[in-house]
């Protein structure tokens, strides 16, 4: 016999089936995709902003800081161009998420 309190085992396994439901703010990536997304997330904290008396705007990420995260994460040169432009239409939709905050 294993000691066990029913009640809790099903509290538990509610609470495990709860926690494995898909949040509205996960996202799927497709295959190939992989190395922009960590990209452009490794960056996100370096957006060139604007600032001035209309407030703040975000106008895009960095392209040195992408450099440097590029090689940081071991990106082969030959597919930094086409990576580049991943993480641009990234940035593009982002920057509007961003600049409504």
């Amino acid at each position: 016999m294993l000691n066990l309190d029913p009640d809790q085992a099903q509290a538990a396994h509610a609470e495990a089936d709860a926690a494995s439901e898909p949040d509205e703010t996960d996202i799927e990536i497709l295959p190939g995709l992989e190395n922009a997304w960590q990209c452009f997330i490794a960056t996100f904290n370096q957006w060139r902003v604007i600032s001035g008396m209309s407030g703040v705007y975000y106008q895009a990420i960095d392209a040195s800081a992408l450099q440097a995260t590029m090689d940081m994460l071991g990106i082969a040169q030959e597919l930094r161009p086409d990576l580049f432009w991943q993480v641009q239409i990234c940035e593009g939709e982002a920057r509007v998420w961003r600049n409504k905050q």
